[in-house]
């Protein structure tokens, strides 16, 4: 059952002026989905493509922040025997990113992917220390501040290939492929905290500088930058907005059971793991509602 929500908003200094851009995921069961919790991944970053894209055709700010990687992790690529679903909704999420990245080269609009957590180790490999990852080098060079030049050559790998093969198969022109889907890394030390990872298109890497700039002067103390630590606060799910979901969901499989379309039996795919919360207290009325279908 997945769990996912965006948020989009514009941002000029410390303010934000105009409402946020909500998406929240469906409310749904995925029996059948082996590959459930990479699925929902897969959606959430589909979700958060669409409403960014969403944001700069409403708001066309000067400077787009994405609250983590531009690239889909490697790991969420479909394989021999994923679902059906699953491909569809790989396909669909890879259509959206070359979408906003199209959109943003189209109207000369930097978009920069700002990666909390990475485990990236190129630059650790190239230097003879393949097992330390970049941040922990850096973490003792970068002052605040500082940030690195951008690699040399791009970014490569399977995702990479395929986001070079489905922009030409939207019909977009290959000087316009490599400018979008060239992707470098830099690291930049915006608080006390380790360096982060920014992920930068080939298109707007000249602004990087200002994009630094915008990112150190707009930081706290932990380094996240007031429009994403913003972004974060509105789409943080608490064990309360998890629990009414639970709750909603469970409501709606009791239905199907006094309706005769489910058996009682068949709620046990709803029932919860252990550590997991339940707004529920009666343990009478949860037993009669496992055990005989009771209302």
């Amino acid at each position: 059952m997945p769990l996912y929500a965006s948020v989009a908003i514009v941002a000029e200094g410390w303010q934000i002026p105009d409402e946020p851009i909500f998406k929240t995921g469906e409310a749904e069961v995925w029996p059948d989905e082996f590959k459930a919790q990479d699925r929902e991944a897969l959606l959430a970053s589909k979700n958060q493509i669409e409403i960014t894209e969403e944001a700069v055709e409403r708001w066309s700010p000067k400077l787009v922040f994405f609250d983590g990687t531009l690239l889909l992790h490697f790991w969420l690529l479909p394989f021999t025997g994923s679902t059906k679903e699953y491909n569809e909704d790989f396909d669909l999420t890879l259509t959206s990113i070359i979408g906003l990245l199209h959109t943003c080269y189209e109207r000369d609009i930097p978009i920069v992917g700002f990666v909390k957590r990475t485990r990236i180790n190129h630059l650790c490999n190239e230097l003879g220390m393949p097992k330390m990852r970049d941040t922990a080098l850096l973490d003792l060079i970068l002052r605040l501040g500082e940030y690195t030049v951008p690699e040399e050559k791009p970014m490569e790998g399977l995702v990479v290939t395929r986001y070079k093969r489905r922009a030409e198969q939207l019909g977009i022109p290959k000087p316009k492929i490599e400018k979008i889907t060239n992707f470098y890394s830099s690291y930049i030390r915006t608080g006390l905290t380790t360096p982060f990872r920014l992920e930068i298109p080939e298109y707007c890497l000249d602004r990087l500088e200002t994009i630094g700039t915008v990112l150190f002067t707009t930081s706290e103390e932990d380094g996240i930058p007031f429009s994403i630590n913003e972004a974060d606060s509105l789409t943080r799910m608490t064990n309360r907005i998890s629990n009414i979901r639970t709750l909603m969901l469970y409501s709606k499989a009791l239905d199907l059971v006094r309706n005769g379309e489910m058996s009682p039996e068949d709620l046990n795919i709803l029932a919860l793991q252990h550590g997991e919360n339940w707004v529920i207290r009666d343990e009478s009325y949860m037993s009669d509602v496992l055990t005989e279908g009771g209302t």
